[in-house]
């Protein structure tokens, strides 16, 4: 029974933080518990994510609920929230796709493998952070245009794979466009509800769940209410704190078992 719920309280804390949770999620699974396979594992940390989606939807409901109303408005109009978000989701939709038939094979990997894999797109995250910190942030929501739906929507389809944060990868091309810190973050987390939701509904249609499906349940909503309750706070601390350095000591110490089964 704890094990769900630790793993759902790390994915509740860390899906706000741009530490990638799912990398997170996964790394715990296969080297404390060792209870699924990697395929399992990464399918448990994909459906981790229903539980921070919904609560991003009960925290956003307002932004959400004026986009709604506004949508035949907005849909005419280029630099909408709305026209953005639906560039955005297709694009990552249909490109996340495939990666995620990719990554699949990462089950024939061994654990020592698989962790540096996971290390390797950590630090990659982590070097794009405090790459894009640096930058200057003149734009605000208001001024979104296509070419960003686009470009974000390349670019969040890559965070399936386990290590890269999709948050993190998310509000680091946000910035390197030029966003303010605070409209990088919120867009950010925006773009996760539809995206998310949509992987589940597809994965829900197209895969055989070899998860436990109580276990599944208790992670689930373990997650969302320790991503309700942390959401504003970690908002606040995302906008202040470069977790860019935490990406590279974690992705490095992620790399040390493979180099000493290598090296002895």
């Amino acid at each position: 029974m704890y094990e769900p719920i630790i793993l759902g309280i790390i994915q509740g804390l860390t899906e706000w933080l741009p530490i990638s949770s799912q990398g997170q999620v996964m790394l715990v699974i296969l080297n404390f518990f060792k209870s699924m396979s990697v395929e399992q594992a990464l399918q448990y940390s994909i459906w981790l994510h229903l539980g921070t989606a919904s609560a991003a939807t009960y925290y956003f409901k307002e932004d959400i609920l004026q986009m709604i109303k506004t949508i035949p408005k907005d849909i005419k109009r280029k630099n909408s929230v709305t026209v953005f978000l639906l560039i955005a989701t297709l694009i990552s939709g249909a490109l996340g796709f495939f990666i995620y038939n990719f990554i699949k094979g990462f089950d024939s990997l061994n654990l020592n493998s698989l962790m540096a894999l996971i290390g390797f797109f950590l630090i990659i995250s982590g070097l794009l952070q405090l790459i894009a910190k640096n930058k200057s942030k003149i734009r605000n929501i208001k001024d979104l245009k296509p070419l960003d739906g686009i470009i974000l929507g390349l670019v969040q389809s890559f965070s399936i794979i386990p290590g890269i944060s999709r948050s993190g990868i998310t509000t680091s091309f946000l910035l390197f466009r030029k966003f303010q810190n605070h409209a990088a973050l919120k867009l950010s987390y925006l773009m996760s509800i539809p995206v998310v939701i949509g992987a589940e509904v597809g994965m829900g249609m197209t895969e055989n769940v070899n998860i436990d499906i109580n276990s599944l349940l208790i992670a689930v909503i373990t997650s969302f209410v320790v991503g309700l309750l942390s959401l504003k706070f970690f908002m606040k601390i995302a906008q202040k704190v470069n977790f860019g350095i935490f990406c590279l000591v974690f992705g490095s110490l992620a790399l040390i078992p493979l180099i000493l089964s290598l090296i002895l």
